[in-house]
Parts: structure tokens; C-alpha cells; sequence
């Protein structure tokens, strides 16, 4: 038999394998490039492992899965996605603060547009799981610096400054106050109550009434308005004008059985004084 034959039989054989295999070999193998690319932590399809490892109570699972992605995927949006879920499954799932700000915090590095809200988080991790209010108030602080003109920006200030105050450092919450209640106008009750409230807790109880008396003259909110009252009954009742003090709690619009409570102990508060 010349090459030529040799050839051709050959040929023949191996086209009467690939008859008997083919098909198989190519479902297999279709299947396998396909599971491999949607596990893949560099696939487009690789987040929904994390998912499911979610979905089936897996959530140690999940984290790994989404951490994953983020480290390969070439695709910055599914960067993104991922340590979003990241993030939410370590705080959520795992209760476990601290990874929850590490993934935040790579978070606010790799996407400068979601700096301020994951600064945010970190903040209410800090204070919320950890009971850390220094650490929340510079959170917050940090989250407002990092886009003082988005519409939340006064509402992180003023987290900010609330932070700072359960922190017992009261001239930085009273600076932040101010802040809030200076360059924000649509915030601007709102940051006087606070103003008013580190006041008084500093010992200031004229300068928390004067403020107290301002926002109550500016809001048109019943709410903002019964608070502000209350806070310049207190004010008063600080100074030593029971008489005053009673009139702005008749002023505040509270509840009867409320008022009778408040206007009680605040008469006993006066009886103890004699």
C-alpha cells in the first residue's frame, strides 16, 4: 500500500471514531467550559455563585466567592457589585464589623463615587456594632468631606456631630452643629436643635435657650417645633423660671397625659430645690 492509501485508511478510521464519540465528547466539553466560566471568579456569571452559596445559608461561602471576584474580574461594575455584597454579607450574615469595613474601605479607594456612602457605613458599623463613637464621628465627618454637596451631605454632618456628642466632646459636636445649621439651609432647624442640645448637655443653658427659641421660630414642622419648646422648658427650668419653663411645656403640643407627667416632675424637680 502506497502513502497515499495509508493516508486515506487512516483518515477513514479515525472519522469512523469521531462518528462513535463525537457527540459525547462535545457535550462534555461544552459543559465543562461552561461550568468552569460561570464559577470563575474572572466570568461576568461569577457572582451569582456567591448567591447561591447566600441563597443555601452558605455565607462563609459567599464572602470567599465575592471576594474572589473582586480580586480577578477584569470588569470594574462587577468589581463594584462584589464588594458591595461583600461588605453586606460580613456586616449582615457574619455579624462581623471589622471585615465588613475592610471591604467598605476598599470600596471608597477603588470608586471615589462611592466614597461618602461607604464612608457612611463604616461610620454606623462603628457606632452601631462596635459602640465606637469617635471612630463613627470621624467616619461621618470624612463621608461629608467626601462629597459636601450631595443631597445627604448636611445628614452626615450632623451624624457627625451626634457621634461626637455621645462621645462626651462637646465642642466638636457644637462645631459641627453650627456647620450644619450654617451652610445648609434646608437643614438649618434641625442643626440648631443639635446646637441647642450640646449646648445645654455643655452647661449653657442661656445661649441653648436662645437657640432653642430660634428654630422654633423658624420651623413650620409641628414636630421640630414641640421639640424646640421642650428644649427651652428645660432651658428655663435650668435658670431657675418655673413659671417660664411651664409655659413653654403648655406651648408644646405634647400629648395631656405627657404634659400632666412632664409639668409633675418638673414642680417636684422645683419642690426638691427649696
Amino acid at each position: 500500500m502506497d502513502s497515499s492509501e495509508s493516508w486515506e485508511g487512516e483518515d477513514i478510521s479515525n472519522s469512523s471514531q469521531h462518528a462513535s464519540f463525537s457527540p459525547w465528547v462535545a457535550l462534555l466539553a461544552i459543559g465543562a467550559v461552561g461550568l468552569l466560566g460561570a464559577w470563575s471568579p474572572m466570568s461576568p456569571l461569577a457572582l451569582d455563585a456567591g448567591d447561591l452559596a447566600l441563597g443555601q445559608g452558605r455565607p462563609e461561602d459567599a464572602l470567599v466567592q465575592y471576594d474572589r471576584v473582586a480580586d480577578a474580574t477584569p470588569f470594574q461594575e462587577i468589581e463594584r457589585a462584589a464588594l458591595r455584597r461583600a461588605a453586606r454579607v460580613a456586616a449582615v450574615d457574619l455579624d462581623n464589623p471589622t471585615e465588613a469595613r475592610l471591604r467598605l474601605r476598599r470600596l471608597a479607594r477603588a470608586f471615589p463615587d462611592e466614597s461618602a456612602e461607604a464612608l457612611e457605613r463604616i461610620g454606623d458599623l462603628w457606632l452601631d456594632e462596635s459602640r465606637q463613637p469617635v471612630k463613627a464621628a470621624e467616619a461621618y465627618k470624612r463621608a461629608h468631606e467626601a462629597d459636601p454637596t450631595h443631597t445627604d451631605a448636611a445628614r452626615r454632618l450632623m451624624k457627625a456631630a451626634r457621634a461626637w456628642s455621645d462621645a462626651g466632646q462637646l465642642s466638636r459636636s457644637r462645631t459641627l452643629w453650627e456647620k450644619a445649621a450654617t451652610e445648609y439651609p434646608g437643614s438649618r432647624v434641625e442643626g440648631l436643635l443639635g446646637l441647642a442640645e450640646a449646648q445645654l448637655a455643655a452647661g449653657d443653658a442661656q445661649a441653648a435657650l436662645t437657640t432653642y427659641e430660634e428654630a422654633a421660630e423658624l420651623t413650620a414642622d409641628p414636630t421640630l417645633g414641640s421639640y424646640a419648646k421642650l428644649g427651652a422648658a428645660a432651658c428655663l427650668e435650668r435658670l431657675g423660671n418655673l413659671d417660664g419653663a411651664l409655659a413653654e411645656l403648655d406651648l408644646a403640643d405634647l400629648p395631656e397625659d405627657v404634659f400632666i407627667s412632664r409639668r409633675q416632675a418638673m414642680m417636684d424637680r422645683q419642690a426638691e430645690t427649696w
